[in-house]
Formats: C-alpha cells, sequence, structure tokens
C-alpha cells in the first residue's frame, strides 16, 4: 500500500514491502538512513542496527555479526516506491530515517507496525497472522527459488555468519519443494495413463 497522507507521515505500508522485498532484520531495516540507500547502483548499505537494551530504549550500533555488516540488492520497484515516499516525507535528509516514527526518531519494535499494519494485511487476505520477522523467512524462501542451494549467496544478502547456517535452517525448503515436484510428477503420470 501506498504511504498514508503527508499529514500523517506514516509509511509502515511501505516498510512492511520494505521488508518482504529485502529480508533485513527489524533492527537492521529500522535504523537505515537515507545515505545507506544507493538508488544509483541499485543496492541497501547495511552497516548498523537498532538493538533493544531496555524497555522503550534503544541504540544503534554495529549489525548482529561481522558478515550483517553488507550490501543488499535494492529491487527496482522497491527503489521506485522508495522515492516517491522520500519526495513526501518531511525525514528526506541524507541524516534522516527511512522509517521514522512521526517525530523522527527510531521506531523501538514491531508491535504498532504489526498492529497498525502486518496483522490488517492478513486479515485483509485470510491468512494466519505472522510475525515482523516471517518478512525475512519469506525473503529467504525468494532465494531459494532464486539461487537453488547456493547457500554463500543466500547468506550473503541475508547477512548470517555462515553459508552453513544458512544451509541448516533453511536446507529443508529445497528438500521439501523437491517432494511437492516428485509428488506432481508421479500425479501428472497417473493422470495420462501411462
Amino acid at each position: 500500500q501506498p504511504p498514508k497522507p503527508v499529514t500523517q507521515l506514516k509509511s509502515e505500508g511501505l516498510a512492511l514491502y520494505f521488508a518482504f522485498k529485502t529480508g533485513l532484520r527489524f533492527g537492521e531495516q529500522f535504523a537505515l538512513k537515507w545515505q545507506d540507500i544507493d538508488f544509483e547502483r541499485g543496492f541497501i548499505n547495511v552497516r548498523v542496527a537498532l538493538r533493544l537494551i531496555a524497555r522503550g530504549q534503544i541504540e544503534v550500533g554495529k549489525p548482529k555479526s561481522k558478515l550483517a555488516v553488507r550490501h543488499v540488492t535494492l529491487p527496482p520497484s522497491l527503489a521506485t516506491k522508495l522515492l516517491a515516499w522520500k519526495a513526501l516525507t518531511l525525514w528526506s535528509g541524507d541524516d534522516d530515517l527511512v522509517f521514522p516514527t512521526v517525530a523522527g526518531t527510531h521506531q523501538i519494535s514491531t508491535h504498532n507496525l504489526r498492529r497498525r499494519t502486518l496483522n490488517k494485511a492478513c486479515d485483509a487476505i485470510g491468512v494466519k497472522r505472522i510475525g515482523w520477522h516471517q518478512a525475512r523467512h519469506f525473503h529467504a524462501s525468494i532465494l531459494l527459488n532464486e539461487y537453488g542451494n547456493n547457500w554463500i549467496k543466500i547468506a550473503d544478502q541475508m547477512g548470517h555468519h555462515s553459508a552453513d547456517f544458512t544451509r541448516r535452517q533453511y536446507g529443508h525448503w529445497l528438500e521439501e519443494k523437491v517432494k511437492d515436484q516428485n509428488a506432481k510428477g508421479a500425479a501428472l503420470d497417473n493422470a495420462v495413463g501411462f
């Protein structure tokens, strides 16, 4: 969904779209500043992340691991939506957050975003409500579909500390995909009759 009217300075729909398209962790996504998005070269520079240190308090520092510092592909459809949002928001300077609160500060949790956007989207399409982190898993499934078992490439995009970790996290999805394809092949054989 496009952002709400400018007077409300809300970008929750775009934030959700961004999460599904990039697979960034919540802390990585909501620490992003406009200077971290390279529209010309088509990537997002992940350099910092938010961490909740106490109730309502955050710190901005290095991402989860050394390999979490990375360049993530910026799909053209997302770039177009981000540029449209940048033209609307009051927070469009290089040092401004891409997805700020209405006061221009960091989001500190997914609670409001889930309630206002993700839950409503799930309800609208009639599926079980999911957490914000499932957008990251969804993105991983897209990468698996595109890159197969190229665990190094997938781990690089996801910011995992090793390709082996990525394989352990998502390898069963490829096995299930092969089983599904085999079942469809068997059903087709039966339908054809020879």
